[in-house]
């Protein structure tokens, strides 16, 4: 067996997930340079609706561990893209949320309509990201699974 400090094997796995070989590194790269640190929308580009006017991106470690969590609501329009992210809990929560989750391409391979507080998402391998948003999008938007989204700068 062989023997790796801890330090050793941190290194090794952040070579791994955060080198330019790597196709995620690209597409990571790519969704935090287009949000930048700025609030963007995103629009359903099969029926051009907007899905958020006001989306805030989840890409560090800490701001994803605290998500949406100990928040009072929602306000409508508003959401939260958390990135790297294949499944989301509702732990802490007040209220439901919709979950979009998307690929590298920005395509929807999931959905999880009206998830409660105190709940689990379903696992989705082929997603990258996910976006959270006030219950009831999905099916106000009429977003289904196919969907390709685009993200612009507001």
């Amino acid at each position: 067996m062989i023997g790796l400090a801890n330090s050793d094997a941190f290194a090794v796995v952040s070579f791994i997930l955060f080198h330019e070989s790597n196709p995620a590194f690209w597409y990571w790269r790519g969704l935090i340079c287009i949000h930048g640190g700025e609030v963007v929308k995103v629009i359903n580009l099969r029926n051009g609706t907007e899905i958020a006017s006001e989306l805030k991106a989840a890409d560090t470690f800490l701001k994803r561990l605290k998500g949406l969590m100990f928040q009072k609501s929602l306000n409508s329009g508003c959401g939260l893209h958390i990135i790297p992210c294949q499944s989301v809990h509702t732990f802490f929560m007040r209220f439901p949320i919709d979950v979009i989750y998307i690929n590298e391409s920005l395509e929807v391979v999931g959905l999880d309509q009206r998830l409660s507080p105190y709940r689990f998402g379903k696992i989705r391998k082929h997603a990258k990201s996910v976006i959270e948003v006030e219950s009831g999008v999905i099916e106000k938007t009429d977003t289904q699974i196919g969907d390709k989204f685009e993200i612009q700068k507001n």
